[in-house]
């Protein structure tokens, strides 16, 4: 019914044959390493997580039919339930990208997810300057790089994303170029999103679609011209209900754009309501699929 290419990110179903959520980002910690400018998580979460409930919220899911999960925080690697998680997902035949910052990933910690995971996903926000200034932490561009390069020695398909804001969006051509040399097999480049941390930077850092995508052709027509195997894609967070997050609390919570000051909703709560009856009641399903069948 539907397959899932790890390497490139990709997704291959038939729409009309769909009646659960394909992909949701499982959230395992609000903790995290960095203080990101341009984050959307909410500022103020509960922790709540208990591994006991984690695998009750996966059971529902994989009963559901779901696909993949993208394992997210905050960061990660900082919950020291993460590695019984993957096992566990691992156990339901649910793919897995691990999405991490890559401040605290070694050689270590690598070797004991890749078992369990299908590809790795880092954020690279442009020059080392400009990523540094966004995360906060001088040094964090050099430890991605490390993860990218920690990955592909242990041959884990790598992703990367790239929010584009004003401040960065002149090295948009520079770092796709670095991804497609580094050996980045999907790239992922969004607008901002207007939730979280962010909305601090919103009203004055936020750049359209159609102007990011226009400065992308450029890029694209650089990697075409060097025969480039990387597989590069535009994300339109202003569109609503692309996005879904399960928290340790159970909460289920679609992404939404101005909805409120979280930016989402909430569909309901795993403890209590089954994957397949949050989907049946999803306002947002066009919306939903045709992002995944575009990526």
């Amino acid at each position: 019914m539907i397959s899932y290419n790890s390497k490139k990110d990709k997704y291959a179903f038939d729409k009309d044959k769909i009646n659960f959520f394909i992909n949701v980002g499982l959230i395992m910690t609000n903790k995290c390493n960095l203080n990101c400018t341009f984050c959307c998580d909410p500022p103020k979460l509960s922790e709540n997580f208990s591994l006991e409930k984690e695998k009750l919220f996966i059971d529902k899911l994989a009963k559901s039919g779901i696909k993949k999960v993208c394992i997210t925080g905050g960061e990660p690697l900082l919950n020291n339930d993460l590695l019984e998680v993957l096992k566990y997902l691992k156990q339901k035949e649910v793919c897995v990208t691990l999405y991490t910052n890559g401040l605290i990933l070694d050689e270590e910690k690598i070797q004991s997810v890749k078992p369990y995971i299908d590809n790795i996903r880092f954020s690279i926000l442009g020059g080392a300057s400009t990523h540094d200034s966004l995360t906060q932490h001088t040094g964090s561009f050099e430890k991605v790089l490390s993860g990218i390069r920690l990955a592909k020695t242990f041959s884990i398909p790598v992703v990367a994303t790239m929010p584009v804001l004003k401040k960065n969006i002149s090295e948009l051509i520079e770092t796709v170029l670095l991804c497609e040399s580094e050996g980045v097999e999907k790239f992922y480049i969004y607008s901002l999103m207007n939730r979280g941390r962010a909305k601090d930077l919103h009203g004055h850092q936020h750049i359209s679609y159609n102007k990011i995508n226009a400065e992308l052709v450029l890029a694209k027509e650089l990697l075409e011209k060097n025969l480039a195997k990387l597989e590069v894609g535009l994300v339109d967070w202003d569109v609503s209900g692309q996005c879904v997050l399960v928290y340790p609390t159970g909460d289920v919570l679609a992404v939404i754009n101005g909805h409120n000051n979280e930016g989402t909703i909430k569909l309901g709560n795993l403890n209590e309501d089954s994957a397949k009856d949050l989907w049946e009641k999803y306002p947002f399903k066009e919306e939903y699929l045709a992002y995944y069948k575009k990526r």
